[in-house]
């Protein structure tokens, strides 16, 4: 079979080009792949150009107990500056909860990592260059402030040590909300420093999605403990807060200004336990359990209550799972890196004159 493709003449005209009869077309004359087009150049028999990267569910789980506990701790902090009936309550099942990610992600990353030694090795420096080093120390800050909230929790001011913290704790919430707030994004930032195609094609809606979908996972998580400690009315708050971070996260997989995928690699979905059920678990059964339930009996309200919430925070793994596989599909796919490495066209033209 023949390989034709098509190269804008000098008489704005296209014609076909064999590449079989004339592989060394100079560079002048290659189609310029723009806005995600496919890449029309050469490779190597398609042979992947980058090595994909070697993380698993360990790090996809990481990535969301960050961004869950993070979203927690933002919402707590918003709770107790505002003047809420009862934020104490709020306040304290969010220290929990990022007390249990910061633990839980630790454990993850080290076993992933299977070196501790690297965390305080990237203390040493702080590079604002990388996020790897701005990530590092967001969640070394976040840990610390969380901790100094869960001693004020366990010490109730009962000694002098417990009246220091009790003084501390007020500080150590806003330091936890605004750390937490970074934990939520700072993982999509890292994906995007990186070259893999299937993360820096899309920076912005990567970003866009992750927050939202932590903020929503956050306040599902507050919801659940909520229900499960009897506080009804603030529950049903939460609840409403994880359903506006649900729409926004269907809203944000349309940033304006991104590529979409215009390839058939690109559009075929993903061969892991797919997107689908990401997106379903994530938006569709949270808002119908939510709404269902508020129409319904208190106790089914409860229980459909609870089952969007667990749906909500399965949907919001998967989601992450996804991306880190789409990374990965992206780095063992040859066209697609070369097609978002080129240069724009417009930039091309540019430095021809």
């Amino acid at each position: 079979m023949k390989r034709a493709v098509a190269i804008p003449d000098s008489d704005d005209t296209v014609r076909q080009v064999d590449l079989r009869i004339a592989p060394n077309l100079s560079a002048a004359k290659r189609p310029m792949p723009t806005g995600g087009a496919a890449w029309c150049g050469e490779t190597y028999y398609d042979r992947p150009a980058l090595k994909a990267a070697p993380w698993g569910h360990l790090v996809s789980g990481y990535m969301f107990v960050a961004g869950l506990g993070g979203a927690a701790q933002m919402i707590g902090a918003v709770a107790r500056q505002s003047r809420s009936r009862n934020p104490d309550g709020v306040v304290r099942d969010a220290r929990l909860i990022g007390a249990v990610s910061v633990l839980a992600g630790a454990a993850m990353l080290i076993a992933d990592l299977r070196t501790p030694q690297r965390w305080y090795n990237m203390l040493r420096i702080f590079r604002p260059t990388s996020p790897m080093s701005i990530g590092s120390y967001l969640l070394t800050t976040f840990g610390a402030a969380t901790s100094v909230g869960v001693a004020d929790e366990v010490l109730r001011g009962r000694t002098a040590a417990g009246r220091r913290v009790m003084q501390a704790a007020p500080a150590a919430q806003t330091v936890a909300g605004i750390t937490g707030a970074g934990l939520g994004i700072y993982t999509a930032s890292l994906l995007g420093a990186t070259s893999s195609p299937g993360w820096t094609e899309n920076p912005r809606r990567m970003a866009a999605r992750f927050a939202s979908s932590s903020f929503a996972s956050g306040a599902a998580a507050l919801a659940l403990t909520a229900r499960m400690r009897g506080r009804l009315p603030t529950a049903r708050r939460l609840e409403l807060l994880a359903c506006l971070g649900v729409l926004t996260h269907a809203a944000a997989g349309r940033v304006p200004g991104e590529k979409s995928p215009t390839t058939a690699e690109q559009r075929a979905p993903a061969k892991t336990t797919g997107s689908g059920t990401a997106a379903l678990l994530l938006t569709v059964v949270p808002l119908a359990c939510y709404g269902l339930g508020r129409a319904t009996s208190p106790r089914r309200e409860r229980l459909m209550s609870a089952t969007g919430s667990f749906a909500l925070l399965a949907g919001a793994f998967l989601s992450r799972n996804d991306a880190l596989e789409d990374g990965k599909r992206g780095s063992r796919d040859a066209r697609r890196y070369f097609a978002q490495a080129q240069p724009k066209a417009s930039n091309r033209s540019d430095a021809g004159q």
